[in-house]
């Protein structure tokens, strides 16, 4: 997971950003990260591979894992 709060290295570069929030309603915690490394326009082999992982992990403990052009975001259940 540690991979998801490295910046992307393009230029220019935009420094990372983390938003951390909790739902009391769904009972989780919400993780957003701008300007990560999953969200480059040309990822390379290992990223695409490092994200799925990443994936497969939240996903498994009942959260939602979300890559887009803006941010990477994924949510776990308290427990």
């Amino acid at each position: 997971m540690k991979t998801v709060f490295i910046p992307v290295d393009e230029v220019p570069r935009e420094p990372l950003r983390i938003l951390i929030e909790t739902n009391m309603v769904k009972n989780e915690i919400m993780v957003t990260v701008y300007n990560s490394i999953f969200i480059t326009t040309s990822p390379v082999q290992n990223i695409v591979i490092q994200s799925e992982m990443n994936r497969m992990l939240v996903e498994h403990f009942g959260g939602a894992w979300i890559v887009n052009e803006e941010y990477v975001q994924f949510t776990i259940p308290f427990v």
